[in-house]
């Protein structure tokens, strides 16, 4: 298991999927792996597929919540399209397992779009945590710490892809 301990928060049956709670490493440079499942919607893997080998989290500074992503190579002759990326990396769960409501929270790129997808393995990305941001949730206001990462808490993260194809050598 990588340094960095985590809780996986899945269940709820309107949710794109789950998050994760990571500690603080005990290693400064502690890298945590994890796989892309594309279509696993409510992270049920066996409505989808795995994408390649997966990606790695390290933290260039977790506790100001600074992140670098890098989605790994994938196996010889396999080819993937990614047309989107979202990003939450925070100091407080999320709010919303919406993807398109995590840019409130995280600045990450450069940026994936349908107009310029991903489809060059290895790719490295920056994901940092925004602090001191306030978010509107129906009559509930959160305002996110300012570079306060609690260490009972830690971190929160969540990933989601845009995956518009993957296909597998022969």
């Amino acid at each position: 298991m990588p340094s960095a301990a985590l809780d996986q928060q899945a269940g709820k049956e309107n949710r794109w999927g789950g998050w994760f709670r990571i500690l603080p490493p005990t290693t400064p440079s502690a890298t945590l792996t994890l796989g892309i499942c594309a279509g696993c919607g409510q992270n049920v893997v066996d409505k989808g597929y795995y994408v390649g080998t997966g990606f790695a989290l390290t933290f260039t500074n977790y506790n100001e919540g600074f992140s670098t992503i890098t989605v790994k190579p994938l196996p010889a002759g396999d080819t993937a399209t990614i047309g989107g990326m979202q990003v939450y990396l925070s100091f407080i769960a999320p709010p919303s397992l919406n993807p398109g409501s995590f840019k409130t929270f995280t600045d990450y790129g450069p940026p994936i779009t349908p107009d310029a997808p991903l489809t060059t393995f290895p790719a490295t990305f920056f994901a940092n945590a925004k602090d001191n941001v306030t978010y509107k949730d129906g009559s509930t206001t959160i305002t996110v710490p300012y570079n306060s990462v609690n260490p009972a808490t830690g971190l929160f993260f969540a990933l989601h892809f845009d995956v518009e194809t993957y296909c597998k050598a022969p």
